[in-house]
């Protein structure tokens, strides 16, 4: 009766706090040092952090490894324990305590891979498939670049730590999409415990998933997770990659170097997201990608904007604030701007970073040069009514005159008491409906 209890408590904070966060945090906060989440039916990027950095990933690395061999070896292969696996494995890795001349068979072992992570059944598992660990390496390489992983380097079949295994938090959620597409690791990944059947001993020994996630003892369960897998050294910190199902729609998601339980928090508050923000439809030719996060006052601009090329149909957080990068790119797509605009004039003029995000003041400068830029004989505009908005009165002249001239062209409206709020930060469907309200 007690742990019920406690379930029903854990099951209950974190639903609340998944809740709130789906109101209130768009997009998602998370730590890990590269995030990246995915609706694989559509490959679509629904959010992003540093994806493309280059991180380690510990014992995340066991899923291609257990793709390999779930797609090349036969699953009443029998597999034993040498005294070359205790030679070559550090003997401080991860390990469910098989010793010497232990057999079993490749389902066992893919169960002691992934639940256990065990660094020595992965040694074993590349030793029997390929005869050697540099190429099994060299196999692993390949598959990842056939999934789309292009900036990934693989030395060993395990993770443990060397400077040259390396990936990204993109190219795994490429390697997640292939290897729990793959029924066997996908049921083998998803399961909370299990047994480890020793042939030579006739015993079953109990083993347990090392996530979090798929324990419903613990607050970070998610009863939506199919498949995850755990990572960790000192280099990498912690690393989780996760698939979830919610109805139709499938996801998945990574964090990468961040610290316990963060890891957890991030993939769950990826997932509620995920879940909140996006669905998908299934088609004749597939499926197509359902974005919810548009409000009903921007659907038409955002649907012309995405009919004229200005942006393409994909994960991005309409309700989410944009970043000169984001806009720079939209700018490069309107006709009369393409081949006539440099990234450095935007952030010159809006005195911004790529990363910076964009507030209305900013938008205010921009629109106002490429006024400027278009139609030169706008630089001769005489202000009629900046002087009388309320709280830009310490800005400068120039910038007293750009919001000027996008609040009497009605590009840009007052807020309450006839203030512009020259600080707040523009979304992304507030960014397309200024541009099309001008270039249209």
């Amino acid at each position: 009766m007690h742990s019920k209890f406690l379930k029903f408590i854990f099951t209950f904070i974190l639903s609340f706090t998944l809740c709130i966060t789906s109101l209130f945090a768009k997009p998602p906060e998370t730590s890990g040092d590269g995030i990246i989440l995915i609706n694989p039916q559509t490959n679509t990027i629904l959010y992003e952090k540093n994806a493309h950095k280059r991180l380690y990933p510990a014992s995340i690395t066991k899923i291609l490894t257990a793709l390999i061999i779930a797609e090349e070896m036969p699953s009443d292969t029998l597999i034993t324990r040498t005294s070359s696996c205790f030679a070559n494995v550090p003997s401080d890795s991860s390990s469910i305590g098989l010793q010497l001349n232990d057999r079993y068979n490749m389902i066992n072992a893919l169960h002691g891979l992934l639940l256990g992570s065990d660094n020595y059944i992965a040694y074993d598992l590349a030793q029997t498939h390929s005869s050697n660990i540099a190429t099994f390496a060299n196999e692993m390489n390949e598959r990842a670049r056939q999934c789309g992983a292009l900036n990934t380097h693989f030395t060993n079949p395990h993770g443990y730590h060397d400077p040259n295994h390396y990936t990204t938090a993109y190219d795994m959620a490429q390697i997640a999409k292939a290897a729990f597409s793959n029924p066997t690791v996908e049921k083998i990944a998803g399961k909370a415990t299990s047994t480890f059947f020793l042939q030579n001993r006739g015993q079953a020994l109990p083993i347990t998933n090392t996530s979090r996630l798929l324990k419903s003892q613990t607050p970070y369960y998610n009863s939506n997770v199919v498949a995850c897998k755990t990572g960790f050294h000192d280099d990498a910190r912690q690393t989780l990659v996760a698939k979830a199902v919610y109805d139709d729609m499938e996801l998945i998601a990574v964090s990468m170097k961040t610290s316990t339980p963060n890891q957890y928090l991030d993939v769950n508050r990826l997932f509620e997201y995920g879940h909140q923000n996006f669905s998908v439809q299934k088609t004749a030719k597939g499926y197509t990608l359902v974005n919810q996060t548009m409000s009903n006052w921007a659907k038409s601009t955002i649907d012309h904007a995405l009919k004229l090329g200005w942006i393409v149909t994909d994960g991005t957080d309409y309700q989410g604030t944009i970043t000169g990068e984001e806009l720079i790119g939209i700018l490069k797509n309107i006709k009369p701007l393409q081949n006539n605009l440099r990234a450095n004039e935007i952030t010159t003029i809006a005195h911004i970073d790529l990363n910076d995000m964009i507030t209305r003041k900013n938008m205010a400068q921009i629109i106002t040069y490429l006024n400027q830029k278009l139609i030169p004989s706008s630089e001769t505009y005489i202000p009629t009514s900046a002087y009388s908005i309320t709280d830009i009165q310490n800005l400068s002249s120039s910038d007293q005159n750009a919001i000027d001239y996008v609040t009497s062209n009605k590009l840009i409206n007052l807020k309450d008491n006839n203030c512009f709020k020259p600080d707040a930060n523009l979304t992304y469907e507030e960014a397309l409906c200024v541009l099309y309200k001008y270039f249209i």
